[in-house]
């Protein structure tokens, strides 16, 4: 089974990679919660990204986390953009930056995913430098 993708079967068995204690971008499960972690991942003007899966037999409800593009001891940031796709289709794009803007410099937004559904968050921030981005998805599968 490929890295990121839901694996196969039937009945109550939640679908999915399990990585439960590092980051990457899968879905992991503990129980009937569900997270992922992407990591930090270094600011490019290049899409990118930052988590990939899909979801299997459950649906999926809960809140994505969206943290802006950082560096230690930076007072300000590179604005970042967060396009979430189901199935190659974009249903919501957020932005984050610092303080240099009214934006936060992390954002949140609510979902419900749907069973059998590839989930991609696409991230673009400024061109390189020492910043960093990165996701956090949180929630419970019923």
């Amino acid at each position: 089974m490929a890295s990121g993708t839901g694996g196969s079967g039937s009945g109550g068995y939640i679908l999915g990679v399990s990585n439960p204690v590092g980051t990457g971008s899968s879905l992991n499960f503990i129980g009937n919660h569900a997270y992922a972690f992407s990591g930090l991942y270094a600011t490019s003007s290049s899409p990118a990204d930052h988590l990939k899966f899909t979801t299997g037999n459950h649906y999926f409800i809960g809140r994505l986390y969206c943290n802006g593009a950082v560096s230690a001891g930076a007072t300000s940031g590179q604005a970042t953009t967060y396009e979430i796709k189901f199935n190659s289709i974009a249903i919501a794009m957020l932005r984050t930056r610092t303080s240099t803007d009214d934006n936060p410099s992390t954002q949140y937004n609510d979902i419900l995913i749907p069973p059998y559904t590839e989930v991609a968050v696409t991230v673009v921030s400024g061109g390189g430098g020492s910043e960093t981005t990165s996701l956090v998805l949180q929630g419970r599968v019923y």
